[in-house]
């Protein structure tokens, strides 16, 4: 993708570069599943970013993904800016969003969590009543069935299935990457959420699953992370009234299907690439699946006397 290309798209959707400005300073910036970003600034020193998206994602997954977006945005959440056209170019998507800060979560900042938390209720209660039309080229809990050959996560599938069983979830559109790198902060604590890239129609409780894991951080090094989970869970739960129904069973079989995916997309990369990066990945993953399956009844008893 050269200059010309990206000055047409940015002029596309409306915006003029700053005539000092060069508009990749981050060429080789990368961020989740292959994606990579540059930034440029307008001729009024707002901040813009162009995100490719990886070979995977289509027009068709960029128009869901938009449409999304647009949604919450009208209905008030706070997120990112998105410009309407997209490029197209060389199997790859191009699009446009303003820039959403440069406070990172901190850890040592308790309000970080709790707006963490309060924001994605927010995002869940406004979620519910929006109808995207079409679907995403990407893997969902809802519907998903293991049919791999590890004997190990065979097993695994059998216990989420069975929780699955057990619970009713509705199924509507979701961010399906809210992590902390995801999120900005200012400093009234203030958030931008952006990175929709794995938004789709699922489970709310993917959301939960997926945010739990990644604020409880390293398990061996979290020696509070049930009270951290559980400080979490409540401030989502009494944040907003008019909540979808959450069942404790669906957080447990979401995280559980989630570490399968994981293990199954990694062990198929296996096969192609023996390198030691890999092999590390894969045993986390792993020891996170078991750590998933070994404090099952804690985390249902947990769930259940919060969204009881």
């Amino acid at each position: 993708m050269n200059k010309e290309m990206v000055s047409d798209l940015v002029t596309q959707n409306g915006i003029k570069i700053a005539e000092d400005n060069t508009i990749f300073t981050d060429p080789n910036s990368h961020v989740g599943n292959k994606s990579k970003i540059w930034y440029f600034n307008d001729d009024s020193e707002n901040k813009w970013v162009i995100k490719k998206y990886p070979e995977w994602v289509k027009e068709a997954d960029i128009v869901w993904i938009h449409k999304y977006m647009r949604e919450l945005s009208q209905k008030g959440f706070p997120l990112v800016e998105i410009k309407d056209k997209y490029l197209s170019f060389d199997n790859h998507i191009y699009s446009i969003y303003s820039f959403a800060g440069e406070m990172h979560y901190d850890f040592k900042n308790k309000s970080h969590l709790t707006n963490m938390a309060s924001e994605l209720s927010h995002l869940h209660r406004l979620s519910q009543d929006i109808k995207v039309e079409g679907s995403r080229n990407w893997p969902t809990v809802a519907g998903y069935i293991y049919q791999g050959k590890s004997e190990a996560l065979n097993q695994s599938w059998n216990i989420a299935s069975k929780l699955l069983k057990q619970s009713t979830s509705i199924i509507m559109p979701i961010h399906g990457d809210y992590r902390k790198d995801n999120i900005r902060f200012n400093a009234n604590g203030v958030m931008k959420v952006f990175d929709f890239g794995n938004a789709r129609s699922d489970y709310p409780e993917v959301d939960l699953a997926i945010t739990l894991r990644d604020v409880i951080g390293d398990i061996s090094k979290s020696q509070d992370y049930l009270e951290i989970q559980k400080g979490f869970l409540l401030e989502y739960r009494n944040s907003n009234r008019n909540l979808p129904k959450i069942s404790p069973q669906m957080i447990c079989a979401s995280a559980i299907i989630l570490a399968i995916q994981e293990s199954s997309y990694l062990i198929k990369e296996s096969l192609k690439s023996e390198s030691y990066e890999l092999k590390f990945t894969i045993k986390k993953e792993t020891m996170h699946l078991d750590f998933l399956l070994d404090n099952l009844d804690t985390h249902l008893t947990l769930y259940q006397d919060i969204f009881h």
